[in-house]
This record gives structure tokens, C-alpha cells and sequence, in this order.
């Protein structure tokens, strides 16, 4: 959601999308609601996204054929605003989310970014631990949503060991092997390390997660403090974040000790890291291939 220079006429823009505006913002601020600019925005590989401007001012606008991914704007918004509740960190405000009869579409505040502060970091790791220190009696959540593409699965579990196996590790690794990216021998090592998970996973009490927290979904806002977006939201074992935080890099060391000061994970977190980077990396797998199936079989192998 980066600033850019606009086109002038919004013709890409379906026209459903433009009427439904017009009407809304008329409606509900009695402005006109007509798209004046717009920008496309680079980056977004499921939605079409775009930076408009109406009655001078901006807004990020994204989406998608109603006919993929159903509910995927719905379920982005109710993680957002799980997220917002918890008056942890900056979240985008939300305009309205609907449809129309051939897309689903969100318009949201516009973040102008610029350069991180000096505390980001440590802002950063104070908003995280906030979020974790968010409570559930079971694993999981009330509804389905989404990680990238792929229906992320949430049915509740009183035991993180099941969660983790039953709605992230079989399910992906099932697609996998179905598209031929996995060798089917990889469910036996899975069932290696389901055996072996109590003795390689502490105890751990649901926290509330942003669920896909990679460096690209964080970004700084115009005052240089992070902001949330595009979360996958699920009650979890909180070394979820931090192990998604660490697998494709971008966060500074700050950030991993300054969550540590403030809320203290087991010793053996080192050891522990790989076996929740398999869920992203199963991810993954399915949707961009090969090099990640190999990282998948490399950490596998290391059960026996």
C-alpha cells in the first residue's frame, strides 16, 4: 500500500465495484462516493489492488471474482478486527466490505508509509506479545479463513498436538502429495513426528495469532510505527508467529529479544523453530513447488 503517481480514469475498475461506491459514500457520508483517481498497486498476488482517491482522499481498494476463494474478504476483516480489539498495534480501518453480483471487493484506509522509527522493533515485539497474551480455552477458531490462497482450517481442539496435525500438517501435506509436489512417504515421517510431538513441544495455553506474520505484512505507517495487515487469525501456540517471523527474514534481531523480555518463551525455541516452520512451508509447497518441498523433506528426515 505504497503511494504512487495516479492514472486518470478508472476504466479497470469494474463498474459494479464503481456504482457500489458512488452509492455508499453518498448514503453513509453524503459525498459523492465517484472513484476521481486510481492507482494499480503491485505485489498483490490474489487480488486485483488498487490506491483511489475519492472526494480527495485515498483509500486501498482491493478484489476478486466472486466465483474464488469464498469469504475471503469477510474472514480478512474479522481476523482485522480480532486484531484491532486487542489495541495492540496500528490496524487499517475498514470502509466496507460486500460484493456484487461478480466480485467480492474491501475498501480500507490508505497507509502512506515511510521510514521505520527507531523503536519499531521494540513497538513491533510489544504489539505481538499484547496479541498473545489474548486467551482461548481450545486451538482454533469459530470459522474457517484463509492463509494465501489455501482454506485454512480452524475446527477447535482442545490439545495443540491434534490442532496442528489434524487442521494444518495432514491437511497440507495431503494437497501436496494429491499434486504430486510431496512423495507419499513423507505421512510416514509426519506420523514419526506426531508420535514424538509432547516430547518436542511444551505445554502451551491457546494465544491469539496473527497467523501469517512475514515481514511484508507488517509495514511502517506514516509516523514510522508498524501496522498489521492481511492476517490469518487463529488461537495457537504463539512460537507459530515467531517461527513464520523467522523463516524468510526481514525482522531485526531487536525484535525476537525485545518479545523475549516481555513475554519469555521455554528454553529450546532454537531446536523447536523448524517443526512450526513446516505448516508455512507446506503452504508453500502447494502453492509455488519445489524448493520448499525440499526444505519440507530436509527437516523431515531429521525424525527417525
Amino acid at each position: 500500500m505504497t503511494s504512487a503517481s495516479f492514472l486518470l480514469l478508472p476504466t479497470m475498475i469494474p463498474e459494479s465495484i464503481q456504482q457500489y461506491l458512488a452509492d455508499f459514500f453518498f448514503k453513509n457520508y453524503g459525498i459523492s462516493g465517484n472513484i476521481n483517481r486510481f492507482q494499480n498497486i503491485g505485489g498483490g498476488c490474489i487480488s486485483f489492488t488498487y490506491q483511489i482517491c475519492i472526494s480527495d482522499k485515498n483509500y486501498f481498494l482491493k478484489f476478486i471474482s466472486n466465483g474464488k476463494y469464498p469469504n475471503l474478504y469477510q474472514t480478512e476483516v474479522l481476523g482485522l478486527m480480532m486484531l484491532e480489539n486487542t489495541d495492540a498495534l496500528e490496524i487499517p480501518r475498514i470502509i466496507v466490505q460486500d460484493e456484487t453480483i461478480d466480485y467480492q471487493f474491501i475498501v480500507m484506509e490508505f497507509i502512506d508509509q515511510s521510514n521505520k522509527k527507531s523503536s519499531y522493533w521494540s513497538e513491533l515485539a510489544r504489539g505481538i506479545s499484547k496479541i498473545h497474551e489474548n486467551k482461548s480455552d481450545c486451538f482454533g477458531l469459530e470459522y474457517d479463513n484463509y492463509i494465501g490462497t489455501l482454506e485454512q482450517i480452524n475446527t477447535p481442539k482442545l490439545q495443540w498436538k491434534d490442532f496442528y496435525f489434524e487442521n494444518r500438517i495432514y491437511p497440507q501435506g495431503q494437497l501436496a502429495v494429491n499434486d504430486k509436489k510431496l512423495p507419499k512417504e513423507i505421512f510416514r515421517k509426519f506420523e514419526l513426528l506426531y508420535n514424538k510431538f509432547d516430547e518436542l513441544i511444551p505445554k502451551c495455553t491457546p494465544s491469539l495469532l496473527h497467523g501469517d506474520l512475514w515481514y511484508e505484512n507488517i509495514i511502517p505507517n506514516q509516523f514510522g510505527a508498524p501496522t498489521l495487515i492481511d492476517p490469518s487469525v487463529y488461537f495457537g501456540n504463539r512460537e507459530m508467529d515467531l517461527a513464520m517471523a523467522d523463516l524468510f527474514g526481514g525482522f531485526s534481531q531487536d525484535f525476537f529479544d525485545a518479545y523475549q523480555e516481555l513475554l519469555p518463551i521455554e528454553k529450546g525455541y532454537e531446536e523447536r523453530r523448524k517443526w512450526h516452520q513446516l505448516y508455512p512451508l507446506l503452504v508453500h509447497v502447494n502453492l509455488f513447488g519445489d524448493n520448499y518441498a525440499k526444505r519440507v523433506i530436509n527437516i523431515m528426515n531429521q525424525i527417525d
